[in-house]
């Protein structure tokens, strides 16, 4: 059985205010709810954005903050103080790893003569790796990419909103990082401008 006031906690003051053995059996008492909650359940209802029922899902504090290893989840501070794993360092710098995922991209469209200039046809974005990925090619190759916008004033909604309210849109965010673009009923202008000239006279 666990201390009855472990079902009050529900703050970081709350947490900060225990002990170390307080802290770690309460590690367990999250430990035992978690393990006979119905996850599958609550990962799809999360997934279909119909969560309703689960409206007394019971909320777990954040893990310590005021203790040298800083835990993201109750999950782990139990893994690193009540099993073996006790015994070993928690995200050893020695064994942080870079790597690098291989994948391909296939441009929309391309100027001969001038392969550097990617052309990229763009709805909106579902996600921020759509976008990234622009980055890392012109990281990786020197090729770069000019966006052709079939909207305008498309808000991202997996960015967070700004201190004002309001969210980034798409020319917000290719503006940021560096890459020319125009819309789908301005590109025959454009491709004749001398400024567009000018940038595959430089590539």
């Amino acid at each position: 059985m666990f201390p009855a006031h472990f079902d009050e906690i529900e703050t970081i003051e709350q947490v900060h205010v225990l002990s170390k053995e307080e802290r770690i059996e309460y590690s367990r008492y999250v430990s035992e709810f978690q393990k006979t909650f119905d996850w599958n359940s609550y990962n799809t209802s999360k997934h279909n954005n119909t969560l309703d029922q689960f409206e007394d899902f019971k909320k777990f504090p954040p893990t310590p903050k005021d203790e040298d290893k800083k835990f993201r989840s109750w999950y782990e501070y139990f893994m690193f103080n009540c099993t073996c794993l006790s015994r070993l360092e928690f995200e050893p710098k020695s064994a942080k790893i870079d790597y690098v995922v291989h994948k391909t991209y296939q441009t929309d469209a391309s100027i001969p003569r001038f392969e550097d200039l990617l052309i990229e046809l763009k709805g909106y974005p579902r996600s921020r790796d759509e976008l990234m990925k622009h980055i890392f090619i012109r990281e990786q190759t020197r090729k770069d990419t000019f966006f052709i916008l079939n909207h305008r004033n498309i808000e991202l909604q997996w960015l967070k909103p700004k201190k004002d309210g309001t969210r980034s849109t798409l020319e917000n965010w290719l503006d940021a990082n560096g890459f020319d673009w125009c819309y789908f009923d301005q590109v025959d202008e454009v491709f004749k401008s001398n400024k567009f000239k000018q940038k595959l006279m430089s590539l």
